[in-house]
């Protein structure tokens, strides 16, 4: 083989056709990433981004079964529009494929120019939906809430820079039949208190067991179900959110469950958080909700003494 690559070095325009020929390639399957601390993932995280281009690229797959036991909603925004199609990819490449994958847009100008990877994912099953602006972090889960008056089939919320492994949507579907009344996450945190009063955000400790807790916190980042009766409950508490928790959906849902005797479970006794898309940390919330101290203000204003107490007496 070797000397088959030099004979054919040799001929003039062939090295150079070769070499255009690999540099598009490459920029497909491995483009470059901007630069920031999320830029630098492993050998096999690098490996899984080259699966998920090449996928988006020639996969004609669907990303849906409609057997399937369960719904996916998904939000973006900005910068993160041009890296989300790689989410919704893992999400796809899954043990278990969703019902329906919904990604919701409150945009108009990035509804009307999609970019070429989300029109091919469309042309696969993703539902693209446009909504109103100004429901931020909530855009994922609210419109859907809404969309009818009764739910049958439970909703998994996944994030737009994370890169799901195969079992995630499986292993949350199995924990809530397991658990059917209950909410499920891979990661949750436990809810701490100081006497009467909740702890600040940054002093909760991860949850490092798999038995359900008023006082389980699920924390999105790596994905959420919900029952279909907790949609409901979810739809009748109402717009309260945009007062009192604009910038943490994670906080509202835990209320309504909380006040509607729903606790959350972890996925496995130690909690689980998956790779970041590249280039997409250098925004988002967690400079504001977890730095800043945003989680505190909005956690004093939305749980109410009945949550506090039902999560003080679950022990």
């Amino acid at each position: 083989m070797s000397g088959l690559r030099r004979l054919l070095g040799r001929i003039p325009g062939v090295r150079e056709a070769w070499r255009t020929v690999y540099g598009a390639w490459r920029r497909i399957v491995d483009p470059p990433t901007p630069t920031g601390y999320d830029d630098r993932p492993d050998r096999q995280t690098r490996r899984l981004l080259r699966r998920l281009r090449f996928a988006n690229r020639f996969s004609r797959r669907s990303i849906v079964d409609p057997d399937s036991p369960v719904a996916v909603c998904t939000t973006t925004y900005g910068p993160r529009l041009r890296t989300v199609h790689l989410a919704i990819e893992s999400v796809a490449r899954g043990d278990l494929r969703p019902r329906r994958h919904v990604l919701y847009l409150d945009d108009p100008e990035a509804f009307r120019r999609l970019t070429p990877q989300l029109r091919r994912l469309q042309r696969r099953g993703l539902e693209i939906v446009e909504v109103p602006h100004g429901y931020k972090v909530h855009t994922k889960h609210w419109f859907y809430v809404n969309s009818t008056d009764h739910h049958e089939v439970p909703l998994a919320t996944s994030e737009d820079d994370i890169l799901f492994p195969p079992h995630w949507l499986a292993e949350l579907v199995a924990t809530l039949e397991k658990h059917p009344g209950d909410l499920a996450t891979p990661r949750a945190h436990k809810v701490g208190f100081d006497g009467d009063r909740v702890a600040p955000y940054a002093s909760w400790q991860p949850v490092r067991d798999d038995r359900p807790s008023f006082r389980n916190f699920g924390t999105s980042v790596s994905g959420q179900i919900y029952p279909p009766a907790f949609l409901d409950e979810v739809r009748e508490a109402g717009e309260t959110f945009l007062t009192v928790a604009p910038n943490n959906d994670d906080l509202w849902l835990h209320h309504v469950a909380v006040l509607n005797g729903r606790r959350v479970v972890q996925t496995r006794p130690q909690s689980q958080h998956f790779p970041f898309v590249p280039g997409t940390q250098s925004g988002g919330l967690y400079f504001t909700n977890i730095v800043g101290g945003g989680n505190d203000v909005q956690i004093a204003a939305t749980y109410t003494p009945e949550s506090l107490a039902r999560m003080r007496s679950d022990t």
